[in-house]
């Protein structure tokens, strides 16, 4: 069997599928891309074994298949001049005179699995939901809690989409919305692994619209255009964060530019010999100061008149750890304004569709 592609459509959709193979992975099939084709429509397909990327058009159950080695057949591309390029089954490719030979096994030998059952769809807005992940991602907690929920992003689907992610010191909240359709419950709560998530961020932008759904067996898929991004979703029980936000409300509230909280939390942690050193941040009626006390130089306060509209007697305190802060002040710093509360325990960010919560330290 032999197949003729135009390579530059084959280099953009193998490129998409080779983010879920691993070149180095002892698991044989995962160091390969699936190739099925049917006339002139084809697909890929690849996995780690965690994530599934399938990209390219609808084939039957007849198509033929093959097994292209990841590495190997990316170098084959990026150094083809060709238009097109030319497979055979048997592992020889050719692309204007240029001819290689690959080493591939029987496709027989390896099944790859995707979410089956999709059960209701929901439809997305791309960019709301990739920037609600973008503020999420910096606040899961990285592998070091027992709690094994919190190491990826809920996604809790009631009259909105809620985007939550926490590490214990931190959590971030954005709702969008969303449409369904399809049959089943339309609420929903689950974790999701943040590897999937980047993927299918990074692969969907430029697309008006996102779908995913959720397998009746478990799983959950996600559709932008001819790229289909599909994993398991995550064990383990996720905080109650509502309880969080009832216990720190929307209380005495400062309105505050964003980027120049970000610039007066970065110049108070410069001047700090431990980069982790709390930042105190106090705003008043008509500033707001982040200073170190951990410099070499003692006290050092960085001051910025920013606060416009703080209420009569407003005062907001709070010594926080700059690490846990600045990542999520310059994710949503373009919005630039928002409103922060801060009682000690902790402050209170509320920006828009998003609200980020930081626990104080002493």
């Amino acid at each position: 069997m032999n197949v003729t592609l135009n390579k530059e459509r084959l280099a953009e959709r193998f490129k998409i599928a080779r983010l879920a193979a691993h070149s180095r992975s002892v698991v044989e099939a995962h160091r390969f891309v699936l190739l099925e084709s049917e006339g002139s429509n084809y697909r890929l397909t690849a996995t780690d074994g965690d994530m599934l990327i399938v990209v390219g058009d609808d084939v039957g159950d007849e198509a033929e298949r093959m097994l292209l080695p990841s590495a190997e057949f990316q170098a084959i591309l990026q150094s083809s001049t060709g238009g097109e390029v030319v497979i055979s089954s048997e592992g020889s490719v050719k692309s204007d005179g240029d001819k290689w030979k690959l080493s591939i096994p029987s496709p027989d030998a390896f099944t790859f699995s995707s979410v089956r059952d999709r059960g209701k769809s929901y439809e997305l807005d791309v960019d709301q939901f990739n920037e609600a992940v973008g503020l999420a991602v910096p606040c899961v907690s990285i592998g070091e809690s027992r709690n094994g929920g919190i190491c990826g992003v809920r996604l809790q689907l009631g009259n909105q989409l809620s985007v939550v992610a926490t590490d214990g010191r931190r959590i971030i909240k954005t709702d969008i919305d969303f449409s369904c359709e399809g049959p089943g419950d339309g609420d929903a709560d689950i974790n999701v692994p943040t590897k999937l998530l980047k993927a299918i961020t990074s692969l969907s932008a430029g697309y008006g619209e996102l779908t995913f759904a959720l397998g009746a067996s478990g799983g959950i898929s996600f559709q932008c255009g001819d790229v289909t991004v599909s994993g398991g979703l995550i064990n383990g029980a996720f905080p109650r964060w509502e309880r969080v936000f009832e216990t720190y409300p929307q209380l005495s509230v400062a309105n505050l530019e964003l980027s120049a909280l970000a610039t007066a939390v970065d110049a108070a942690k410069v001047t700090s010999s431990d980069q982790s050193d709390a930042i105190k941040i106090r705003i008043d009626h008509s500033s707001v100061n982040a200073s170190s006390t951990g410099g070499e130089l003692g006290e050092s306060a960085i001051c910025r008149s920013v606060t416009t509209g703080v209420a009569e007697g407003c005062h907001v305190r709070g010594n926080v750890n700059p690490t846990y802060l600045l990542p999520v002040l310059r994710a949503i710093g373009s919005r630039k304004q928002a409103t922060m509360t801060g009682c000690g325990q902790a402050l209170r960010l509320d920006c828009g569709n998003t609200t980020f919560i930081l626990m104080c330290v002493d």
